[in-house]
């Protein structure tokens, strides 16, 4: 179907002027492909080399403009595209693209140099499409064979509205590969559940990717067995499910786990009659007993710690307050006072010993050194998230280590230590470090399993 528009300034069809539009013409349009491009106006841009003054967010207002859609939407090359080369598609998006990005430059306390690399990669950008054009993020991937920076580019085109995000999800190629050549019914139960695992529901949050992956690849080997007997889940018996989750003792939990999992999903949903797993005996997790650190490690720590601003501060944290390696990376400024000597964890206040203090006075220097311009929120900063707001990867803390051992060991030789100075009392352990009733057990039955193999061996044993 088309439509028809004035060239000139008629625009209301109930104008009575419409010689105007016989003179100037009509411009013909598909119904339906028109959408709305809000652009504030442009904003003051900061002078190239210089680096932009922090400063509090602007809020613009949004003029609506209509555009049109394009009919042919062909995939570009900007590998070897130049600015200078062709003037921009749209002056008035360029200029509120580069104030933007000057704006979110300021917030997020860039330096020069990265200011004039993303906004060369997004005016770059902008020119050549336009508003008319959404700019793919496979298109913006090639930036990286420019230098530019590829993933601030990204954020600061979906900001605008401008990205198409068209890159695949390697999630779902994997979940297919892992649903491959089972019969469809079956494949369609599990896919229901991988996608209230993924997505959540109106009762359940989504699931960690690392958790949906452990989930499925445990229950693949159980759906092969189940689609060389059965056409559908709701055939899976119980005695099924007891004989496969206790054939391996090693991972009986996690297979009664997933299982489980699976069958109160589809049973929520309707798509099978019972759940078979309701019948299973319970399955305790057996996790390995706890061990101090090896002799001659905590020498080794300690010279490592002494010149590293970066590995005295895991210490502090991990072999002193025993927190875990995502605890460590979504430590916040704000969570740190160190005139009250005072660390927030979880929501609690702990009080701050001199070690720690002092680490973290360190850190803050080397941070403060190495990115003085960065508003990253979080303790910890790193070259990937210096630019941003998001915690650093957990694992950097580990490499920290150099090998020589990791955050897990330090925090596990730390509650050992002070289930050894508690005398095995559980209640301290969960009180000083916050843990869970299981977990505070776990330290002190090592401890008094350790104490009486001691006194077992011991001289006066044997008198």
């Amino acid at each position: 179907m088309l439509n028809a528009r004035s060239r000139g300034e008629f625009r209301n069809p109930d104008d009575n002027d419409r010689r105007d539009a016989a003179r100037s013409g009509l411009q013909l349009f598909f119904a339906g492909m028109q959408r709305s491009a809000q652009l504030p106006p442009s904003v003051p841009s900061v002078p190239h080399g210089r680096a932009p003054r922090p400063g509090p967010a602007r809020v613009w207002p949004a003029p609506v403009r209509a555009v049109q859609l394009r009919i042919v939407d062909t995939a570009r090359d900007v590998r070897m595209a130049r600015i200078a080369d062709r003037p921009s598609a749209d002056p008035e998006l360029s200029e509120y693209a580069r104030g933007y990005v000057e704006d979110l430059a300021a917030r997020r306390g860039w330096s020069a140099a990265t200011l004039e690399r993303v906004r060369a990669g997004v005016l770059l950008l902008v020119a050549i499409h336009g508003r008319d054009e959404p700019v793919r993020a496979s298109t913006v991937t090639q930036l990286g064979e420019r230098r530019l920076p590829v993933e601030p580019v990204r954020a600061a085109l979906a900001d605008l509205g401008l990205l198409d995000d068209d890159r695949d999800d390697p999630q779902r190629a994997w979940i297919e590969k892992q649903l491959d050549g089972l019969p469809d019914q079956i494949r369609e139960e599990t896919a229901a559940w991988i996608g209230q695992l993924r997505d959540g529901g109106p009762r359940s949050r989504p699931r960690a990717a690392g958790t949906l992956r452990l989930y499925l690849r445990t229950m693949r080997p159980f759906l092969v067995e189940c689609a060389a007997r059965y056409t559908t889940l709701r055939q899976v018996t119980s005695a099924d499910l007891e004989t496969w989750v206790t054939s391996d003792p090693n991972t009986r939990h996690l297979r009664a786990s997933a299982a489980g999992s699976l069958f109160r999903t589809l049973k929520a949903r309707r798509l099978v009659f019972a759940d078979p797993t309701r019948g299973l005996p319970p399955a305790r997790r057996h996790l390995p007993v706890p061990v101090p650190l090896p002799p001659g490690v905590e020498a080794q720590i300690g010279a490592l710690a002494a010149g590293s601003a970066e590995t005295c501060l895991v210490v502090a944290l991990a072999g002193v307050h025993a927190l875990t390696n995502s605890e460590i990376t979504a430590v916040q400024l704000q969570d740190v006072a160190l005139p009250e000597r005072r660390l927030r964890v979880r929501g609690d206040a702990r009080p701050l010993d001199t070690f720690t203090a002092q680490a973290i006075a360190g850190y803050l220097r080397y941070r403060h050194r190495r990115w003085p311009r960065t508003t990253n929120p979080h303790l910890i900063v790193t070259r990937l998230t210096c630019n941003g707001l998001s915690p650093a990867d957990p694992g950097t803390v580990k490499r920290w280590l150099k090998g020589i051992s990791s955050p897990a060991r330090l925090r596990q030789s730390r509650l050992l230590d002070e289930a050894i100075a508690s005398d095995g009392d559980p209640l301290i352990l969960a009180t000083m470090f916050g843990l869970a009733a299981q977990t505070s057990t776990r330290y002190t039955d090592a401890f008094r399993a350790a104490r009486l193999t001691l006194d077992h061996h011991s001289p006066e044993a044997g008198m």
